[in-house]
């Protein structure tokens, strides 16, 4: 991460730039490019990180291949597995995976890895991708973020299975939401309502408005007041910001796993960035 820092301004790393989250506002002020269309829309924000992962199993060479595609990730290092079990249960490690290493977009590829002398697998087992940048139990690092399931019913065939990454079992890993966000280009005026459901008791998250999408992440321009769960789980937060103009092609919104997102030096705190739910605006 500390390549990250020395590099100014970076599209992802505002943060970094600014050092602290009081200041990310004042960041914020020149949006890179500029949008005249005024809008009132609505957003169901979905879990992240999003992605796919892809599975082969060649029984008669006994070689098992998977790579992975996802976005929505902190920069960094995220652990990846494959377990026995399901998503709402997963159990013992099956066969470990190098790391995902999300870059500034918090995208990351895994290439095809063959893990060879395969000789059989179970009917289910699932692949998921950890906060990380290690499995240390320190700051939710070892929390799974992002789970796919492969289940089939002749463990004996061949397998290829091509398979979504949702949420997971871990606090806040399968929260659900929306948001209301409107700009009246006339006034001024941009407002946003957030509505989360599905939190842990008590847990306190970021809300940003950034530059980009969610599949390729940019710098934030507008924070909201922190969310706090309540004994329900549920949490809401809304603000409005005087804008001159915002970008013209993609903006999006964010919730992420923690409160405070970066350290005093202005580094992204890799388990806290985390970001558990995404909206596109456009």
């Amino acid at each position: 991460m500390k390549r990250l820092i020395k590099k100014r301004c970076r599209p992802f790393l505002l943060v970094v730039c600014c050092f602290a989250l009081p200041l990310l506002a004042a960041c914020a002020t020149q949006p890179a490019t500029t949008g005249t269309t005024a809008f009132q829309i609505g957003i169901k924000l979905l879990h992240a990180p999003q992605g796919t992962a892809d599975v082969v199993w060649d029984a008669n060479l006994q070689q098992l291949s998977v790579s992975l595609q996802v976005s929505g990730l902190a920069p960094g290092r995220h652990p990846t597995h494959l377990h026995l079990g399901t998503c709402k249960a997963p159990g013992a490690l099956l066969y470990p995976l190098p790391d995902l290493q999300a870059n500034d977009f918090g995208q990351a590829t895994m290439k095809p890895v063959i893990i060879k002398n395969v000789a059989h697998l179970p009917q289910e087992f699932l692949i998921n991708v950890h906060n990380g940048p290690t499995m240390a139990e320190t700051q939710q690092q070892n929390i799974a973020i992002a789970c796919g399931m492969i289940s089939r019913k002749d463990a004996r065939a061949p397998l290829k299975a091509h398979v979504i990454l949702q949420g997971t079992t871990a606090a806040n890993e399968s929260a659900s939401g929306t948001a209301q966000v409107a700009w009246d280009v006339t006034t001024g005026i941009l407002s946003a309502a957030v509505k989360v459901h599905g939190l842990q008791l008590g847990s306190r998250h970021a809300v940003h408005i950034h530059a980009g999408r969610c599949e390729q992440q940019g710098k934030m321009l507008y924070p909201l007041p922190v969310l706090v769960a309540d004994k329900h789980g549920d949490a809401s937060s809304s603000a409005t910001f005087h804008v001159t103009s915002l970008p013209a092609e993609h903006v999006y919104l964010n919730v992420h796993y923690g409160e405070q997102i970066t350290d005093a030096q202005g580094k992204i705190i890799i388990p806290a960035f985390n970001p558990i739910l995404c909206g596109n605006f456009f």
